[in-house]
């Protein structure tokens, strides 16, 4: 029983501190050992928070390339939308130019053979309308030769007088007639007839009041006026012009 407690005492003073309060070894290793666990916890802390500060870091960097590279991306993406509008736009502007410029084509095309069929028309009614004309000249040209012939025969024959006479009454007035060159020598013929029958019947007179002789110089000169309204006035339809003054006396 002494033995065992000799021991216990050998085991409390090998393992525990003195009674008189002093440290023994085991408890000097102990807190060499917590004192470097501490500081090894704090390296490594210190070591996580600078790997966790850079990766940190890093992941910014990488965050603000990538957003960097995305906005250009995006930028460029929208430049090429708008590049592509405006040429779409462009494309059909052209488009709708060359349509519009079709139309006005096929409108002038349209508008050239209108006009076209129009200055054929108004061509064939002239042409006609120009040898009607000539036809009625022609015809009028005709009729006025044709009376003063009969007045050139009337010192022949007086009925040949009378029928140019009638024929010039009767053309006159006529609407085709009306604003001729055949007008005024049908009104120049009137007015050759009745002088002419007028210095006819002066002539008599005069040969009858103061003898022959005198009455052939009054016919005489009754003949040389008429001959001259006659060859005056032909000459001048000849010429296709009218008389000037057809009431006129010469």
């Amino acid at each position: 029983m002494a033995k065992k407690t000799s021991e216990t005492k050998s085991k409390k003073s090998e393992s525990g501190p003195s009674e008189d309060g002093a440290a023994g070894p085991a408890d000097a290793a102990a807190e060499d050992k917590a004192s470097k666990l501490a500081e090894t916890v704090a390296a490594a802390r210190e070591k996580a928070g600078a790997v966790a500060g850079d990766t940190l870091d890093s992941t910014r960097e990488g965050l603000k390339k990538a957003w960097e590279q995305t906005a250009d991306f995006a930028g460029e993406q929208t430049k090429k939308a708008q590049e592509s509008l405006a040429n779409v736009d462009l494309e059909k502007s052209t488009k709708a130019t060359l349509a519009a410029a079709r139309e006005a084509m096929q409108t002038v095309e349209k508008t050239a053979e209108d006009l076209t069929e129009k200055l054929k028309d108004f061509t064939k009614r002239h042409e006609s309308e120009v040898v009607s004309g000539k036809l009625a000249e022609e015809k009028q040209m005709r009729l006025g030769h044709l009376a003063y012939l009969l007045f050139a025969l009337a010192p022949v024959t007086f009925v040949s007088g009378l029928f140019g006479l009638i024929l010039c009454y009767l053309r006159v007035g006529h609407e085709e007639v009306g604003g001729t060159v055949l007008r005024s020598h049908l009104r120049w013929l009137i007015l050759t007839f009745w002088i002419g029958i007028g210095t006819l019947l002066v002539a008599l007179l005069a040969a009858w009041a103061f003898g022959r002789f005198v009455g052939g110089l009054v016919l005489l000169a009754a003949a040389i006026w008429f001959s001259y309204r006659l060859v005056k006035g032909w000459l001048s339809l000849y010429d296709g012009k009218k008389i000037a003054s057809p009431n006129a006396l010469w």
